[in-house]
């Protein structure tokens, strides 16, 4: 009786949607998720923002309209579509403002973000923003992405670059990492509605190892 929460990664892929060449593949996509019959929570084009997917604004909006222009018509009830940003503390793709990307309030239900390295590098500015957007739009959000990037909890150490690594105590990553990510979750509990822990081996993983990108 879960949800489920699922990402469309649409690098090099928003002409086909805007073009209707990817008809066949939305159509397909909204006809499986509505089969399940629970609630389903689609991350379009997830970290919009992010320097790495590129994404221009304005073909990255009118796809997130025309995608949910066919869902609409297709009578799928039970997908909520996420907005998330990326969160980035090196800042966004073209230097371009958060709203540059977002397709408007009556076609986005959840607005979200990611929080690896944020509290570290940029004292949760770009998370805060992100919080005052939600309230702004009331728009529920979404901690869609969380992980606690550079340090590995079963071997208590700590690394910056992916290349050398230092011991730390738990306490430490409890102090740096854990308490600054529940506490801005109790602390916004009027708009934080739902969070997603990414609980893996982040250095294992081949496009998130080293050299750490965040």
């Amino acid at each position: 009786e879960s949800a489920i929460v699922l990402g469309i990664y649409l690098v090099d892929y928003l002409d086909e949607m805007n073009s209707g060449a990817a008809d066949d593949a939305i159509d397909e996509l909204l006809g499986i998720l509505a089969a399940y019959d629970r609630p389903v929570y689609l991350r379009f084009g997830y970290e919009f923002d992010g320097n790495w997917n590129r994404y221009e604004p304005e073909a990255f909006k009118a796809a997130w309209r025309y995608f949910h222009q066919r869902m609409v018509a297709a009578e799928v009830n039970n997908v909520a579509l996420v907005w998330q940003s990326a969160t980035y503390c090196s800042g966004r793709y073209t230097g371009a403002p958060l709203d540059a990307w977002y397709p408007g309030d009556e076609v986005v239900d959840w607005v979200g973000l990611s929080w690896f390295t944020q509290n570290e590098d940029c004292a949760l500015a770009p998370l805060e923003e992100m919080l005052a957007f939600a309230r702004e739009h009331n728009k529920p959000l979404m901690i869609a992405e969380a992980a606690p990037q550079r340090f590995a909890i079963e071997n208590l150490t700590y690394s910056g670059s992916g290349r050398s690594f230092e011991n730390v105590m738990a306490d430490q990553i409890w102090g740096d990492w854990y308490e600054p990510f529940f506490t801005l979750i109790d602390e916004n509990k009027d708009v934080i509605r739902a969070v997603a822990y990414i609980n893996t081996h982040w250095d294992a993983q081949q496009m998130c190892g080293e050299p750490y990108r965040y």
